[in-house]
């Protein structure tokens, strides 16, 4: 019985089911938007060489020192 739970027609003939299809474009798109909301909100970087700039280099490079001494 629970071998015909599984049963799909549309892979039984070799076409891709039309439900499944539209869930996966669906949820293709809304990762899409999703991904392009996070790029167009990201902050901008300060310019190089300014006050800001060498702050946030100095954290990276301590998470950085953090994350090898960790991994060893």
């Amino acid at each position: 019985m629970s071998g015909l739970l599984k049963f799909d027609p549309w892979q039984a003939i070799g076409k891709p089911n039309p439900k499944r299809e539209a869930e996966e474009r669906r949820l293709d798109a809304e990762l899409e938007r999703a991904e392009r909301h996070a790029i167009m909100n990201e902050p901008e970087l300060p310019p190089p060489g300014s006050e800001g700039r060498k702050i946030i280099n100095l954290e990276h490079e301590r998470m950085v020192r953090g994350l090898l001494t960790i991994a060893r």
